[in-house]
């Protein structure tokens, strides 16, 4: 039975042992985006920038990995399944509907089974709309997908570090903070803050994983 960890923008709520070293820093981590949700080919372009992007800045890079399309097999050391629902644009966004944070479901979430932080990462888009499609409805509709796409990247880099660093510690500040708000998603700059990316830098915080090389 798995326990399941959620995140209100990406709060994590259950209680982890700390210390642990970052499992795959500096290392190559293939992302599978296992998806039933609609996603518009924009916003997953942004999100995927986005993702990489703020990973690179703490030493891990994403491999994105569809097994459909015959890619060679990767060795990477960890392979991470980001699961969407909903509907992932911005386009059905209306000025008039406001939704209070507190009255959201999780933005984002990730699994935890006997303490291990699970290779899985799920955001809730329907959430996300609610949240910022107001903001972004006043927008022209190329800027409005691109602010989601990024959003979205921001929420999936929140969990993947966790995933990837084996910690559900939090920063004080910048993408590994414990709280978002809308401001944090749609602003121009919203990065890893300098202590988290000191951390994944540290030799102390990196172990040797295996590589696994996935079958396409």
């Amino acid at each position: 039975m798995y326990a399941r960890r959620s995140a209100t923008f990406c709060l994590l709520c259950v209680s982890i042992a700390s210390g642990q070293p970052m499992a795959s820093a500096g290392k190559d981590v293939a992302v599978f985006l296992k998806t039933s949700a609609i996603l518009s080919a924009p916003v997953l372009a942004d999100a995927q920038s986005e993702l990489s992007s703020q990973m690179r800045t703490i030493g891990v890079r994403i491999i994105w990995w569809n097994p459909g399309q015959g890619q060679p097999q990767p060795a990477v050391s960890r392979l991470i399944i980001a699961d969407f629902n909903g509907v992932c644009s911005s386009l059905s966004a209306s000025p008039d509907e406001a939704f209070a944070a507190s009255n959201l479901p999780p933005l984002a979430s990730t699994s935890v089974s006997d303490g291990i932080i699970l290779p899985f990462a799920h955001v809730d888009c329907s959430a996300l709309e609610q949240l910022v499609g107001p903001v972004l409805a006043a927008q022209p509709v190329s800027r409005r997908e691109h602010l989601f796409g990024r959003a979205i990247g921001r929420l999936l880099a929140h969990e993947v570090y966790h995933i990837v660093a084996q910690t559900a510690d939090h920063a004080q500040a910048g993408i590994a903070k414990e709280h978002f708000s809308t401001k944090d998603l749609l602003a121009e700059h919203f990065d890893f803050d300098p202590a988290t990316i000191a951390r994944a830098a540290s030799p102390a915080r990196l172990s040797t994983s295996p590589q696994v090389h996935l079958a396409p």
